[in-house]
This record gives structure tokens, sequence and C-alpha cells, in this order.
């Protein structure tokens, strides 16, 4: 592995002297991205499978609290907002009779 990551190094500074290399450090980024997240998929898949297994069943609890944290927080700031709101409706329909009546 190591040999590959030097190698892809030298490439990129060669690459990085020619005109062209402008734009073949952007396809060997992409290509190099492309090799790390299929190497991640197969170590996840046959080398760390019971951690990652763990780990995602780890999360779950607490994305399910702050879940229900947000929406009970965005639940109570609809009903200040309802709340609010029908106070000044109430107050400019006041202000709009004494208008009137003046």
């Amino acid at each position: 592995m190591l040999l590959h990551s030097s190698f892809a190094i030298i490439c990129l500074e060669k690459f990085k002297n020619e005109k062209r290399g402008m734009f073949m450090g952007k396809y060997l980024a992409i290509i190099g991205g492309l090799i790390a997240m299929a190497g991640g998929v197969v170590l996840v898949i046959f080398v760390w499978w019971r951690e990652f297994y763990e780990l995602i069943f780890g999360c779950i609890p607490p994305v399910l609290f702050f879940g229900g944290l947000i929406g009970l927080i965005a639940g109570i700031s609809s009903i200040k907002d309802a709340m609010r709101t029908k106070k000044l409706e109430e107050e400019t329909k006041e202000k709009g009779e004494e208008k009137a009546e003046k």
C-alpha cells in the first residue's frame, strides 16, 4: 500500500511541472478518491464488519434522542409564533377600530 501511495505522489509531482498537470492532478485526485472509497468498503465488509455494525447501532439512540429534541423545540417555537401572531393581529384590529371611531 505504501508503494502505491509513494507512486501516486511521484506522479502528482511529475504532472505539476507539465502544462497539462493542472488538469491531470484533478483526475488523479478523483481516481485516488475512488480507490480510497473502494478500499474503505472492502475493509468494512471483510475486516471491520462487526465494529462497523456496532457503530451504526450505537448511533441510532442518540440520533433518535436529538431528532426528538429538535422536533420538540420546533413544535414549541411554532406554538409561540402562533400565539405571538394572534396577539399582534388582535392589537392591529383594536388599533384599526380606534382609528375608525375617530
